[in-house]
């Protein structure tokens, strides 16, 4: 990775209310942090924590969907960007405050933004955590569908075509791929896959993308479960709408999961 990159640190998905996307994503099966706050008049902000990667939820984000890439050294990263000669925000130091029933807990992480043209079709960050991080409880990471890990995300945009050669630049060409005009992003053991309508129907006919999105938005999401029998039994136990369109997979449309959908796939071993 050319800037460092070790995965995606989290997922940000906007939703209408925090109280209502709660115990929509409780009832999927996930056992969500105790909420977060951005000290300075911030906005509140929900958490599911997974043993790779998190989701994250704000209210009325006017950047949509976001994924936040995982770098270890934040100034190594600054200086990657300057040899690439893309222009950047000067990194800065994001709080997130947490209260936990014994204490507040204050998390630090270092975060650059990345300009449009460094990830067109998506805004992105880089996100560095500063020590001490928060204590993470094993009750936020047992969640009742099953569900342990980021495994990535599908984005959709009108055209591919014009965004391949940003992000070979940014990620480096051994780890930007195209099939079918398909472009697959590489970031250690995740994921980020871009495609246009048509072809995201080609690669999941079994579903349709949220109708009141726009041109360009984080449409599916993919996580890793150990057991999909026992993400199908929570599922089934809670009336929610899934599909298992081949071997190994569960999907459920973005009428249940705040307008994304949700993939379920076995981990490998």
């Amino acid at each position: 990775m050319r800037l460092g990159v070790t995965g995606i640190h989290h997922i940000r998905l906007t939703v209408g209310d925090l109280e209502q996307s709660r115990q929509g994503w409780t009832r999927l099966g996930f056992a969500l942090s105790p909420r977060g706050a951005y000290p300075g008049g911030g906005t509140p902000e929900d958490a599911i924590l997974l043993r790779q990667g998190a989701l994250r939820f704000l209210r009325e984000n006017p950047r949509g969907g976001e994924v936040m890439w995982a770098v270890a050294d934040i100034l190594a990263a600054e200086a990657a960007f300057r040899e690439l000669g893309l222009p950047f925000a000067t990194h800065r130091e994001v709080a997130r405050q947490s209260e936990l029933p014994e204490q507040t807990v204050v998390e630090r992480f270092d975060v650059l933004s990345l300009p449009p043209a460094a990830t067109p079709g998506l805004h992105g960050e880089l996100w560095c955590g500063v020590p001490p991080a928060l204590p993470v409880r094993p009750e936020w990471l047992a969640h009742p569908n099953g569900v342990s890990s980021l495994i990535g995300a599908t984005v959709i945009v009108p055209d591919t075509a014009p965004l391949q050669e940003s992000y070979e630049r940014l990620f480096g060409p051994a780890n930007v791929h195209t099939t079918d005009k398909v472009i697959s992003v590489r970031s250690g053991r995740q994921r980020l896959l871009i495609a246009s309508r048509d072809d995201f129907a080609a690669m999941h006919p079994e579903v349709e993308p949220d109708d009141s999105a726009g041109d360009n938005f984080i449409a599916l999401v993919t996580l890793g479960v150990a057991d999909l029998n026992q993400t199908t039994d929570h599922l089934v136990n809670w009336h929610i709408e899934h599909e298992a369109p081949g071997t190994g997979r569960l999907v459920v449309p973005p009428t249940e999961a705040s307008g994304v959908i949700l993939e379920f796939v076995r981990e490998r071993r």
